[in-house]
């Protein structure tokens, strides 16, 4: 998980702990329908936007992430309604699964292309929630009167956090950018990796294919400055390789390499010393045997 990652999944934790913090302090004064609403909105809500994260992070062990995904909405819609009824209880560990099981699927099913996107939306819904659940909390039991409880400051409180959550770096991790995925094509089979290039590293640092088996290799531009990839002694395979790649700051651009020679080879960006700094990996051509 990057970093900015990290950081979401622990402000989704903080945020469902207050709530529940709230539910607990002022259990006496909550009423069975809005405690049913604040469980379920709650359970819902959480296991939904983990159930993305997690989808996307374990993209292709849907058990995995379907479970990880019903169990984190479970526990808050359980925490969340155990103060004030069964009935409660019950809708917030039905909805949190519901939302973890529909999370998980979403994650899954979204392209490389989106996920990044996709994980933004889901956090901002998740954030609005959150604010509509404090705001009806403070109308229905809480009852005090400050000045962060009225609509337009909480409007304001929602646009600050989401323009600094917009300046957070990418959310999709090192590890799932190097998932790679195989196209048939006729009986030659094409294998795809995305190499992510920031400052100064390549994400993978090491790939491996077959002798013989073609390569599309996605130069995934998440730095700042330009960054290029030249995969060294590649030139002596074949006409058609491509022996350099090069990608402006947040744009992508790809090759399709076809590898006859096993051994190893190294590939690293060519500019003046960006190498030294670390941007260099491993592409091993196994023999196949």
């Amino acid at each position: 998980m990057t970093t900015p990652l990290i950081i979401v999944v622990i402000s989704i934790f903080i945020l469902s702990a207050l709530v529940i913090g709230i539910i607990i302090r002022f259990r006496h004064r909550i009423t069975s329908m809005t405690g049913m609403m604040i469980a379920m909105a709650l359970g819902m809500s959480t296991g939904l936007t983990i159930g993305v994260i997690v989808g996307i992070i374990f993209a292709g062990n849907l058990f995995y992430s379907t479970v990880i995904a019903m169990l984190t909405g479970v526990i808050f819609g359980l925490f969340a309604g155990m103060p004030l009824s069964l009935v409660a209880v019950l809708d917030g560990t039905l909805s949190g699964m519901m939302g973890g099981m529909m999370g998980a699927m979403l994650g899954e099913m979204i392209k490389y292309d989106y996920q990044d996107a996709f994980i933004r939306i889901m956090f901002m819904f998740f954030i609005a929630t959150v604010i509509i659940l404090f705001w009806m909390m403070q109308q229905e039991f809480i009852k005090g009167k400050r000045l962060w409880n009225h609509p337009l400051v909480s409007l304001i409180i929602f646009v600050i956090i989401m323009i600094g959550f917009q300046q957070l770096g990418p959310f999709v991790s090192s590890s799932k950018s190097s998932e790679h995925h195989h196209m048939e094509s006729g009986d030659m089979q094409m294998k795809s990796f995305i190499v992510q290039a920031d400052e100064f590293s390549f994400s993978p640092n090491k790939m491996e294919v077959t002798a013989g088996q073609t390569v599309k290799i996605v130069l995934d531009h998440i730095g700042k400055v330009n960054h290029h990839l030249q995969i060294i002694g590649v030139e002596e395979q074949g006409k058609n390789s491509r022996l350099q790649m090069e990608s402006a700051p947040r744009q992508k651009s790809e090759a399709v390499y076809t590898l006859t020679t096993p051994g190893e080879y190294k590939y690293v960006c060519t500019i003046s010393g960006h190498q030294e700094a670390g941007m260099e990996g491993e592409l091993e051509v196994t023999n196949g045997f």
